[in-house]
């Protein structure tokens, strides 16, 4: 791990780029099931 602290630190950078894009993506396949459960 502390070899390579660039790599983390890159690696670290893109997962925080990365989290809000499958946040969104969660919330678009889970929108349809809260609008159904709205409904009923």
């Amino acid at each position: 791990m502390c070899k390579n602290p660039i790599s983390i630190i890159i690696r670290i950078q893109h997962n925080i780029k990365v989290l809000p894009e499958i946040l969104k993506a969660c919330e678009q396949l889970h929108m349809p099931i809260n609008l159904k459960a709205k409904i009923k």
